[in-house]
């Protein structure tokens, strides 16, 4: 359980909150979580329109065609201030991910501290009656 827990917020932040059933906290991350994800899908598919250009210059590169190289230098470079948003956008993806990601496993972590340190109470309340 504790293994599935913790996987299950590294994919999704949140998903091993509500296994270990803290329902408002994994539904609130779960929720912030999937909206990170759509803020940064946008930003990727940029970049990588972006490592096409690169490499179609590089390639034109090679290929001693440096006037068209230099016109996809161009192209790239307007692509990305055209797309400022994205990029915008994706950073805050990424930030609000990591938030996320760090805040459902501290409330995995805090779970299952507190379940060893009942089951450790148990075992000591049941030493001290077995002492009796």
């Amino acid at each position: 359980m504790k293994g599935l827990c913790y996987l299950s917020n590294m994919i999704i932040p949140g998903m091993g909150t509500l296994l270990i059933k803290r329902w408002q906290s994994g539904i609130i991350q779960t929720v912030l979580s999937l909206v990170a994800w759509g803020l940064i899908i946008p930003g990727l598919i940029q970049v990588l329109r972006v490592w096409g250009k690169v490499k179609e210059g590089y390639q034109l590169g090679l290929d001693e065609e440096f006037e068209k190289a230099g016109n996809v230098g161009k192209q790239m470079g307007s692509m990305l201030t055209d797309n400022i948003g994205y990029i915008v956008l994706c950073t805050i993806g990424v930030i609000l991910l990591k938030v996320t990601l760090i805040w459902s496993q501290a409330s995995a972590v805090k779970y299952f501290r507190e379940l060893k340190e009942a089951e450790a109470e148990a075992v000591e309340i049941d030493q001290v009656e077995d002492d009796s």
